[in-house]
């Protein structure tokens, strides 16, 4: 069995569902200051427990602060799959809140930050840092961003999306909605594993090489955000990144697999593909990297998107979408 990627772009119906449950019925707390303490890249710094007008320089970072509710006047939207809502403007995960909020989509240009655009938006707190493309960027500029406004540059060390929604929700002063949205997505998850089917045996997760299936891919440890999400929904994950010898994961819990050692590191019978595009199964059949494979033989095959390997609330939230479409259980 394979299944491709479908028409991924929007959350689907349950899980909007339950994240406006988990934002939209929680109380907020009245500051009880003007500034907090937070902990940035650099250490503690002072920012207003609870800004009015923010500007978020990383795609990811705008989803968790819109999912909170926070006054996001202006986001960068690149994501590193170039996914944008044409009509709106927005990432597609997070374009019918930015649109409620009137939040306006930075400019983009490919090697900078609109720094004059942050400047115009008048912003009292400025979130920078995260793993998206103005992310990244943000981080070399901090002097600069932080003569405009109080700028969180948020710790690259963070492991995953739950520790990146605490920080962001300590930082716009709504840590108290944080708990409801991870109780969102953890009722989603257990309404997602009570409808899937479960493939026999063990799976391994594999992520194809942006450069194309011909070149070295990445062997995604069990231990990672996708290993876990499967196993919290009852999947045997194999963890193929522990057999490549002398392989240390990387941030995301990746570790490069030659090409040549396809076979002997993917021997689990299900494989899920991670890539940045369509993989068809008649080119892994045709691949001599892959054909040989026993998940491609007996079309043991299945494909998620890259930000199945790292991702934020709202691409969690998306995940568990595609993995209910991926093994429906029969009728």
């Amino acid at each position: 069995m394979s299944v491709g990627i479908k028409e991924r772009q929007r959350l689907s119906r349950r899980s909007f569902a339950a994240l406006l449950a988990g934002t939209c019925f929680v109380r907020a707390c009245p500051a009880a200051a003007q500034t907090g303490s937070v902990m940035g890249d650099g250490g503690r710094l002072r920012l207003p427990v609870e800004a009015k007008r923010i500007v978020v320089l990383d795609a990811g970072f705008a989803g968790y602060a819109l999912a909170l509710g926070a006054p996001v006047v202006a986001a960068d939207v690149r994501f590193p799959d170039g996914r944008i809502n044409r009509r709106t403007g927005f990432p597609p995960l997070w374009s019918r809140q930015a649109l409620a909020q009137k939040t306006t989509a930075l400019p983009q240009h490919p090697d900078s930050i609109a720094l004059d655009a942050i400047k115009a938006a008048a912003p009292d707190l400025i979130i920078a840092g995260g793993r998206n493309p103005g992310g990244a960027l943000s981080r070399a500029l901090a002097s600069e961003l932080s003569a405009i406004a109080p700028t969180l540059i948020a710790p690259a060390t963070l492991p995953g999306w739950r520790e990146e929604l605490a920080l962001i929700a300590e930082a716009t002063g709504r840590a108290d909605k944080a708990p409801a949205l991870i109780v969102a997505f953890e009722t989603r998850a257990k309404e997602v594993a009570s409808k899937i089917a479960l493939p026999d045996g063990e799976i391994a997760l594999l992520q194809a090489n942006a450069a194309g299936i011909h070149e070295d891919p990445f062997a995604l440890s069990a231990g990672g955000e996708l290993g876990r999400t499967l196993s919290t929904l009852g999947f045997e994950v194999f963890d193929a990144a522990a057999r490549v010898a002398g392989g240390k994961p990387d941030a995301n819990g990746r570790v490069i697999v030659p090409i040549a050692a396809v076979l002997e590191v993917f021997t689990a019978p299900n494989l899920i593909m991670v890539s940045n595009g369509p993989v068809s199964m008649g080119q892994l059949c045709c691949d001599p990297g892959y054909r040989q494979l026993d998940a491609v033989i007996n079309y043991r095959r299945w494909e998620l998107d890259e930000s199945a390997v790292r991702p934020d609330y709202l691409s969690a939230l998306r995940l568990l979408d595609m993995l209910e479409a991926a093994f429906p259980k029969k009728a």
